[in-house]
């Protein structure tokens, strides 16, 4: 009697997350999720593997498992092949199935801060700080450039530093272009007012961190328009305005001098601190608004004044008390020199161009002020013996006219007079009246 045993059939079920990769049977045409095959006893199954973006086909064997009522494992060998894994299984002597186990894929993710501008220029390191909070919490410091491996589909979350000197944070990118504000994936992207970035990882990417660079208002302007202008350029104006870019120099800005002052500094209007003493300023390393005032002074001056007594009043070779004047000193107005003689009285004012002087006149009892005289490009005001000199631009003599009071005088003769002469010499005041025998009276 001859017995004779054939190896029995096992039905070898493979499955694939559809999700994650497919399989295909060597001697099969067609990719598949799920397959059942007969195989003999201790023969081999061979079949290759596929794996999906962002999957990967797990190497560690111990992962690998012949899943059967006695929990059988079998053999599973597995090779690299250009584009997929070969996995030849061989050992089982039991029906069961085999589910491909896969892993996630780890894709790199690269930090870039540039500047919103047409090349987007990448900024230093240094100034650039991002903020990477992981599902656990965990809180990582990026700088620039910085580049991190995140498993596929997990979700991570950047914050841009802000408070950047002479940057503000604009916009997050993905593009190759980056000039358009576009954030990193089509799709499982979310933003926060303050610029914070969730999103999902399912590639390599490098993620652009827009700024743009911050822009600082510039002014610069006289300290007295009637003194003088500021200039850029072509343009000439009591005022001038211009934006500079962070860390860039101004223009050159000049102070225009008008006649008769002298230029004298810039000064920072926040602090008072001299900036330059040279009518051309230009400003470096500009990193916040600004303003600039230009300061002028008048140039020196001198003013004479002669207070004139009319010589048809006077009667004596001696001095005659006829008037006073009174100047007002200030820190730019000083009398340098006053002399007199018995028909005038001599001021000597320095002062300096764009000043107002002030003189008070007050003529002696039997006087009256009679004009003044003057270059009639000088602009005064006169009222009750005050006199202001509006803004004098230029040295000039001025002339304060006096005369005598005129008064009636009546010699009244009683009697018959038989000709003669009636001397008159009251104060000893000079004067002769001549008359004819008369009997009526005499003036």
């Amino acid at each position: 009697v001859t017995i004779s045993f054939t190896q029995s059939l096992n039905s070898i079920t493979i499955t694939a997350d559809s999700d994650k990769g497919s399989f295909a049977i060597t001697d099969e045409t067609t990719n598949s999720n799920n397959y059942v095959i007969k195989l003999k006893t201790d023969s081999e199954l061979v079949f290759d593997v596929y794996q999906k973006h962002g999957y990967l086909v797990d190497t560690d064997l111990k992962n690998w498992i012949f899943v059967t009522a006695s929990q059988q494992k079998g053999e599973f060998e597995l090779v690299e092949m250009d584009g997929y894994i070969r996995v030849t299984f061989k050992g089982f002597t039991a029906s069961g199935s085999i589910n491909i186990p896969f892993v996630k894929d780890s894709f790199s993710v690269t930090i870039v801060s540039v500047l919103k501008n047409d090349d987007m220029q990448t900024i230093d390191n240094t100034l650039t700080e991002i903020v990477e909070l992981d599902d656990a919490g965990v809180v990582t410091l990026l700088d620039s450039g910085a580049t991190i491996s995140k498993e596929y589909l997990s979700q991570v979350v950047f914050t841009p530093k802000q408070n950047i000197d002479g940057y503000t944070f604009y916009s997050w990118s993905s593009l190759a272009d980056k000039t358009r504000q576009i954030l990193v994936t089509e799709g499982n992207v979310s933003t926060t007012a303050e610029g914070q970035m969730t999103f999902q990882i399912n590639d390599d990417i490098t993620i652009y961190v827009v700024y743009s660079i911050n822009t600082y208002r510039l002014t610069f302007k006289t300290s007295d328009e009637t003194k003088g202008q500021v200039k850029i350029g072509e343009i000439v104006a009591n005022e001038i305005n211009t934006n500079v870019k962070f860390g860039a120099s101004s223009p050159v800005v000049y102070a225009v001098v008008n006649r008769g002052y002298e230029f004298v500094r810039w000064v920072e209007e926040k602090t008072g601190d001299v900036v330059s003493t040279s009518t051309a300023l230009q400003l470096s390393d500009i990193k916040q608004d600004n303003t600039y005032i230009a300061e002028f002074i008048g140039t020196e001056i001198s003013i004479t004044v002669n207070v004139v007594l009319s010589n048809d009043d006077v009667f004596t070779e001696e001095e005659i008390d006829f008037a006073t004047l009174t100047i007002a000193e200030t820190q730019s107005t000083k009398v340098t020199q006053t002399s007199r003689t018995n028909t005038t009285l001599t001021f000597n004012i320095s002062t300096i161009t764009g000043e107002n002087v002030s003189l008070d006149f007050l003529a002696s009892y039997g006087y009256e002020f009679a004009g003044l005289t003057t270059d009639p490009r000088y602009m005064f005001t006169e009222e009750n013996g005050h006199i202001v000199f509006e803004k004098v631009g230029f040295s000039a003599v001025v002339t304060i006219n006096v005369k005598a009071i005129v008064y009636d005088v009546v010699l009244k003769l009683v009697g018959k007079v038989h000709g003669g002469n009636i001397f008159y010499d009251a104060t000893n005041k000079k004067g002769v009246v001549s008359y004819e025998a008369t009997d009526k009276e005499l003036k």
